[in-house]
């Protein structure tokens, strides 16, 4: 699964069976550990896509870059925009390949969200907002026609969210995120994403704080300006 592509994986030695991808994948699930009588919630995520790479004869899109996008890997990664350029192109190019097998796929629509989702977070750290906004927003307006990955909706919604605030608009960010928690409920890596969200939104409350502060106090000096004019 850790894997950017879907490239053949070596065998290390000859133990057969027990060397593929695919075995691997089955015995997952009994790895499964409850903590406290519940699970983890990222060996729910890994179950859940075990169990789709097998029902989808052993194929999963991008997971190595979904995993990046789960992890908020792009945070690190917007520091270094010349390693997300490739990333970007491979991003690209699958979309593209997905669209012939839009007849067969039945989790076509889960791929398109997900390719849309990672695309505009490869333009965001390649510093194009305009065309981050259009894939997220892309990926926002079908995430209601998902099959399995429902998560990727408040995923989308808060990205969007996170872009609006990045750029300044707080009024939108704050829409965007409240849609992300509040409309969206027992998802997978649910908490993980509410804390980032909750961080956001802190944010935004503390610009607003600022912003008021300054403007009280511009309020302050020009009064003070007037009456040593008069």
């Amino acid at each position: 699964m850790a894997r950017i592509t879907n490239q053949e994986i070596a065998k290390e030695d000859d133990k057969g069976e027990k060397d593929t991808e695919g075995y691997l994948f089955r015995k997952l699930p009994e790895y499964k550990q409850r903590i406290a009588g519940k699970s983890i919630p990222f060996e729910k995520f890994s179950i859940h896509k075990a169990n789709k790479y097998l029902e989808q004869n052993h194929r999963l899109f991008l997971p190595g870059m979904e995993l990046i996008l789960v992890w908020d890997g792009f945070k690190v990664l917007h520091r270094t925009p010349d390693l997300v350029e490739p990333m970007l192109k491979l991003v690209q190019k699958a979309l593209v390949e997905l669209e012939g097998t839009k007849d067969e796929n039945e989790n076509y629509m889960d791929d398109w969200c997900l390719g849309k989702l990672l695309q505009g977070m490869c333009y965001r750290c390649v510093n194009k907002p305009k065309e981050a906004m259009e894939s997220l927003l892309n990926a926002v307006n079908r995430s209601k026609d998902l099959v399995q990955d429902f998560y990727l909706a408040p995923f989308a919604y808060a990205e969007v969210g996170f872009l609006h605030l990045e750029e300044g608009d707080l009024d939108q960010a704050k829409e965007f995120l409240n849609k992300a928690r509040k409309d969206y409920e027992s998802h997978m890596l649910q908490s993980r994403l509410h804390f980032r969200i909750h961080s956001a939104l802190q944010e935004i409350k503390h610009r607003r704080k600022q912003a008021k502060e300054a403007s009280k106090m511009e309020k302050q000096l020009a009064k003070t300006f007037q009456k040593r004019r008069e």
